[in-house]
């Protein structure tokens, strides 16, 4: 029972820290001191409002560090999304339209991306296309045309994997940037907790889960260090798996491009992941991690994980009501 509470209020927490951009103690709906106060009525509310005020009390301080990086509300850091590949694995479902395009409760993948981006205050997006490209420009100057979102076209896309994706858009790695797979589907809090993460030069967003698959996208890591990242790791080395989200800050971009590169020259770089260029880099430099265990995403790969993804965006809607309990709260207390 306690686990379940603790769950519960670490997902509440970290979704008032996605959408609440002036720190976290004063104008959170429910005040430390008010849930202490509350009627202790079974030792199950009990470990709850225990469970609550620890986790108040250490999130203010990531609250804090979050707010410190914002200017007038937004975030200057800018995002590729890789979102090249038509893919395969769902067809007949991408037969006529890209991966990135597929429907989920009315929006497409790719919208959702870039409106859970645009609530932590991120607009400066460039989106790699390669299947369907036409297509995802149209959707983009039909619903994001006001925001700063650009293309880059992979004309190699069908033959090639997104490490070349990459390399073809390093140009755009010239300062702090995210990289995001076009197949991730994620709430704001995700990224909020990675922009809030030390600013190593480059930090992979990592979950954890108790069984992994032959296509997960495996870890190694000692304490919060990556030591290798791909999908052979052996079964007793694997500390979690990537999301598909990675940041790069400070030195981390040259790194990045210097590795890009690097593998570019193997006759073979066109069949493999830009996330061997990370696991190279690993071996001779410092590369983080940051947990997002407990927060809403998910990889859309097959056609079975679109009801995964129905769910994930249905969690978004609950995240909104919650969102506007909270707004209409600070007013009260701003009357």
């Amino acid at each position: 029972m306690p686990h379940r509470f603790f769950q519960l209020a670490k997902r509440v927490v970290l979704m008032y820290i996605a959408r609440n951009k002036r720190g976290l103690l004063a104008p959170f709906p429910v005040r430390i001191q008010h849930i202490v106060s509350m009627p202790a009525v079974c030792t199950a509310w009990i470990h709850l409002t225990q469970i609550l005020t620890q986790i108040l009390l250490e999130m203010n301080e990531l609250c804090i560090r979050t707010t410190q990086t914002e200017t007038n509300g937004e975030i200057y850091m800018k995002v590729i999304i890789l979102s090249a590949g038509q893919g395969k694995r769902l067809l007949p479902l991408t037969a006529q339209k890209p991966k990135c395009l597929l429907d989920i409760q009315g929006k497409t993948l790719l919208e959702w991306q870039i409106g859970e981006l645009h609530k932590c205050g991120i607009d400066q997006i460039t989106v790699v296309t390669g299947y369907g490209s036409k297509k995802i420009e149209t959707l983009l100057q039909k619903h994001c045309s006001q925001q700063a979102i650009t293309t880059h076209y992979n004309p190699d896309y069908a033959t090639t994997d997104n490490l070349v994706s990459c390399w073809k858009t390093r140009n755009e790695m010239d300062e702090d940037f995210i990289l995001l797979n076009g197949d991730t589907l994620f709430e704001a809090a995700i990224v909020e907790t990675l922009l809030a993460s030390p600013d190593n030069p480059i930090t992979v967003a990592i979950n954890h889960k108790n069984i992994y698959d032959t296509d997960d996208m495996k870890i190694s890591m000692t304490q919060n260090r990556l030591i290798r990242i791909g999908k052979d790791i052996p079964l007793k080395e694997i500390h979690g798996e990537a999301i598909g989200m990675i940041r790069f800050c400070g030195d981390g971009p040259m790194t990045f491009r210097q590795g890009l590169e690097k593998a570019i020259n193997n006759p073979k770089s066109g069949q493999k992941w830009y996330l061997s260029v990370i696991d190279a880099i690993a071996q001779e430099k410092t590369v983080m991690t940051c947990s997002i265990k407990g927060l809403l995403w998910c990889e859309v790969d097959y056609a079975a994980d679109l009801k995964k993804a129905d769910e994930i965006v249905t969690g978004f809607s609950a995240a909104e009501i919650f969102d506007t309990a909270a707004d209409s709260q600070r007013q009260k207390i701003t009357v």
